[in-house]
């Protein structure tokens, strides 16, 4: 298909196929002033259905979780900021826990079973390994495996700004920290 303008005063543009036959672009689905309207298919009515069905169970659905939410939890901006210098859990209840957390050197490798980790790194930096295999394993609470480091896995230098997510049952293990890392966590907890 060839492209040309088709009205410098409108921002639409016509396309020419083949058979000389001008198909018109529309601009966020509306038809602009002075184009020739847009044929009314029955696959353009399915779209405007489909979309009000998509709109209604949204909207739906958003009311109904608020209405079965728990207790809503807010964090002062303030306590935020003091979790990061002193490491500490925001939120926690059954299906997840919410904290900030500070290293500044390496850690444990660790295998949670029923736990999902999203990391988003605030400040500094550290090599940081998923997967693999676990060394000197041993569980240390239900669902909790501990060890000394990781043999192979996928080995990403993380800095600010970065985000991780580990699935549960994903070795993980910040292998070394030159001075300091400081990252938010969100873990989604999944029951057995």
């Amino acid at each position: 298909m060839a492209r040309r303008p088709y009205s410098k005063q409108f921002a639409t543009t016509a396309l020419v196929d083949s058979s000389n036959k001008a198909q018109y672009r529309y601009n966020g689905g509306a038809r602009i002033a002075g184009t020739p309207p847009r044929p009314n298919t029955g696959e353009n009515n399915m779209r405007r259905h489909l979309s009000l069905i998509a709109l209604l169970a949204l909207c739906f659905g958003a009311a109904l979780s608020q209405a079965q939410a728990a207790d809503v939890v807010y964090v002062p901006k303030d306590e935020v900021a003091a979790t990061m210098t002193t490491p500490g859990i925001m939120s926690q209840d059954s299906d997840h826990r919410v904290s900030m957390s500070r290293r500044e050197g390496p850690g444990q490798s660790e295998i949670h079973a029923t736990e999902t980790d999203v990391f988003y790194i605030i400040e500094g930096s550290g090599t940081f390994v998923t997967g693999g295999t676990i060394v000197g394993g041993k569980t240390t609470a239900p669902d909790q495996i501990r060890g000394t480091g990781i043999e192979g896995g996928q080995t990403r230098t993380l800095s600010a700004g970065d985000v991780i997510i580990i699935p549960k049952g994903t070795p993980h293990w910040f292998k070394e920290v030159p001075d300091h890392v400081v990252y938010f966590v969100v873990k989604a907890v999944t029951p057995h």
